[in-house]
């Protein structure tokens, strides 16, 4: 899927907030839907982990380089 398309994430004038209430809504869904046609390893479920981890740095505008921690995010 090709999240940059989402003209919701990408605009800056949207408040965090409803970005992140878009993700609870649209994007954890889907990689959970993804995740169900798939066998469900262990290795399978960081890695869903580690995207939607990518995907909220990316709508908040947040690098690695930042040292934020995925609890605030």
């Amino acid at each position: 899927m090709k999240w940059r398309l989402v003209p919701e994430s990408c605009d800056k004038k949207i408040p965090p907030n409803l970005k992140g209430k878009f993700s609870r809504v649209m994007i954890k869904p889907t990689l959970y839907m993804e995740l169900s046609f798939s066998q469900s390893t262990t290795h399978m479920f960081r890695k869903m982990q580690a995207a939607e981890m990518r995907m909220l740095r990316w709508m908040c505008s947040y690098t690695k380089r930042y040292n934020i921690k995925n609890d605030n995010i």
